[in-house]
């Protein structure tokens, strides 16, 4: 998940060594994009996260009702449940 320490100065990925590689660059070098595109409808994934892009506040709800959902509590009033889409 991290850029090799020893990469060759004529390597493409030079400039990065030692810094964590992003999603696409994973997906890529797996090669798991082509699967990826083809089940989006033909593009490639957006590669963010609704999570992440929720502001504070919603992701602290979301996460009160993550933690209140594991403790097998009730969910609480006002759920935003439609905020975060399930993975595929």
């Amino acid at each position: 998940m991290v850029f090799p320490m020893d990469l060759a100065p004529a390597d493409p990925d030079y400039e990065y060594k030692g810094r964590p590689k992003g999603m696409r660059h994973v997906l890529v070098e797996r090669g798991l994009m082509p699967m990826l595109i083809v089940a989006n409808g033909g593009k490639p994934p957006v590669g963010e996260c609704q999570f992440c892009k929720a502001s504070w506040e919603t992701q602290e709800c979301l996460t009160h009702e993550a933690q209140a959902a594991a403790a097998g509590d009730e969910e609480p009033e006002g759920t935003t449940e439609d905020v975060v889409q399930p993975g595929m």
